[in-house]
């Protein structure tokens, strides 16, 4: 919905895009979390990849970390299907 006045977006819309963004950062954090606990391994690998990249674009983590390797694809899978239960 457009509300002239507002420039580039409605605050709904600015506000849906926050929340996106929001919901994908608490979910790598949470899969982190539970590879800390079961996985050291894949999570040194997430941890260190998440030094690397920015969190501020969660699309765009997510199509990176998907693009880094296999384990990184699944874990990006899990991390999408988390993000989109939200």
């Amino acid at each position: 919905m457009y509300v002239p006045g507002f420039g580039e977006a409605s605050p709904e819309a600015k506000a849906a895009n926050h929340l996106h963004k929001f919901f994908t950062y608490i979910a790598i954090r949470i899969v982190s979390a539970q590879l800390e606990s079961y996985n050291k391994e894949a999570y040194e690998e997430l941890t260190e990849f998440l030094s690397r990249h920015s969190l501020n674009d969660g699309d765009k983590f997510c199509a990176d970390l998907m693009r880094e390797s296999p384990r990184h694809k699944n874990l990006g899978i899990i991390n999408s299907s988390s993000s989109s239960l939200a």
